[in-house]
């Protein structure tokens, strides 16, 4: 069994796509929708990863991504052989400082245009 994909429900759907197409490598693979049922969204890959985006015409966005004890995803860690790098290449963006985690990897934290918190994990 195998992770196929991430669910990530946004604000703007155009926005949060070219984020993540001129980031991170994805590539918009297929849109879909329905109207009249106010949603629309796009499945990205990149890569073994897959993220669908969804934008809804109606929103609850009272959601905390900062808080790890929230019930819910809290970030997307993606796998970077050289973080410095990394986060140089993405300079636009703000990073936390780079620290050791837990695992005692290195690692650095962004956040998308709808505050998910992006992960930068060195292997």
């Amino acid at each position: 069994m195998k992770i196929h994909h991430i669910a990530i429900t946004v604000l703007h759907l155009e926005e949060s796509s070219k984020f993540y197409c001129d980031n991170f490598d994805f590539k918009v693979q297929k849109e879909f929708g329905r109207s009249k049922k106010g949603w629309r969204g796009q499945f990205l890959q990149s890569d073994n990863v897959n993220i669908e985006l969804f934008e809804f015409n109606e929103i609850n966005n009272k959601n905390n991504n900062d808080d790890i004890s929230m019930i819910g995803i809290r970030h997307i860690a993606f796998a970077v052989s050289d973080i410095e790098k990394e986060v140089a290449r993405l300079s636009h963006l703000t990073f936390t400082p780079i620290h050791e985690g837990v695992t005692g990897k290195r690692l650095a934290f962004t956040k998308d245009p709808n505050g998910v918190q992006l992960e930068l994990y060195e292997e």
